[in-house]
């Protein structure tokens, strides 16, 4: 049988290749033309302001598109528009994988029947460490268990079939300045389909740099609360979809270790008035009161801050 083509869609900022250092380019078009799986195509999604002159990229199975800004849901919506193919990968900039990473992705796709495959990856401690697929509803059940870890979230370590995206007109939301891969997940989840998981690591994601947040952090924050109401009524949705039954006290577990960790990625402290607001626009607006929920959101805050 004929390989089916692989879209994948690496988008980039000016962030990631500032300073005319283009090494982790090179390596990303050599780790991905140097994969054992041949028919693919990279669509290099690039900023119409990132000033470098990237044309070095293009060649028969990669291309460069550019984008009006650098809003990586609009980077991303631009990459499927533009696919043509029957399957689509999403690439970060800091991933390496091994060599057989796409063909052992797609022939779990194509030989266990799936709409969607994962794989573990060397970060944390894998969620799943055997090959396996489940069904929608057991899929739905093992997400009530652990919805934070980033394994859910991500679209890194996942295969897409585009035709399923296509015929539901799924596009990464543009509403939300974060948490667009989380609900594009949950969006693509809510078509009730098989998912295939690959217990190996065959990715490793390095770590990102981390740098002070100069920008108004309590706008931030809120920015960041009000995206995560949104990713929180798109998991909500999926469930009252699929009738899995999620007791309450899960989903509000859920939006005090959102709320927590939001809080840990920006600066301290807030005023009491502030944390009004905070608690009125993430935690109240999803049934979550009162001062208590207020401090355990605080000490987990501090407590991940410490790690």
């Amino acid at each position: 049988m004929k390989e089916q083509k692989i879209s994948i869609i690496v988008p980039v900022n000016k962030k990631e290749i500032q300073d005319g250092d283009l090494c982790d380019l090179y390596r990303i078009q050599e780790e991905i033309c140097g994969q054992t799986y041949k028919n693919t195509e990279i669509l290099w999604i690039i900023p119409a302001d990132v000033g470098n002159d990237l044309s070095f990229l293009e060649s028969h199975r990669s291309h460069v598109l550019v984008a009006k800004d650098s809003n990586l849901a609009k980077m991303y919506n631009l990459g499927l528009e533009r696919a043509q193919g029957e399957y689509v990968m999403f690439w970060h900039i800091r991933l390496k994988a091994v060599k057989n990473y796409i063909f052992d992705m797609y022939q779990m796709m194509m030989h266990k029947h799936c709409h969607l495959v994962c794989s573990s990856y060397g970060i944390k401690k894998a969620v799943y460490q055997e090959h396996q697929v489940y069904s929608w509803e057991e899929y739905l059940k093992k997400l009530t268990q652990n919805p934070h870890h980033d394994f859910y979230g991500v679209l890194w370590n996942k295969l897409y079939d585009m035709n399923l995206i296509r015929q539901n007109s799924l596009t990464f939301s543009e509403k939300v300045t974060s948490g667009y891969d989380f609900i594009f997940n949950m969006q693509y989840l809510n078509q009730k389909i098989s998912v295939g998981i690959l217990g190996k690591e065959l990715i490793h994601l390095s770590k990102e740099d981390t740098e002070d947040n100069t920008e108004d952090v309590y706008k931030v924050l809120i920015d960041r609360l009000n995206d995560k109401n949104a990713m929180f009524a798109a998991y909500k949705f999926l469930f009252w979809r699929g009738k899995v039954e999620v007791g309450k006290e899960v989903l509000d577990e859920y939006m005090i270790k959102t709320a927590a960790l939001e809080l840990a990625g920006v600066l301290f402290p807030f005023s009491y008035k502030q944390w009004s607001v905070i608690r009125k626009k993430c935690l109240q607006d999803n049934g979550i009161t009162g001062k208590k929920t207020t401090l355990k959101v605080i000490k987990l805050a501090l407590r991940l801050r410490g790690r």
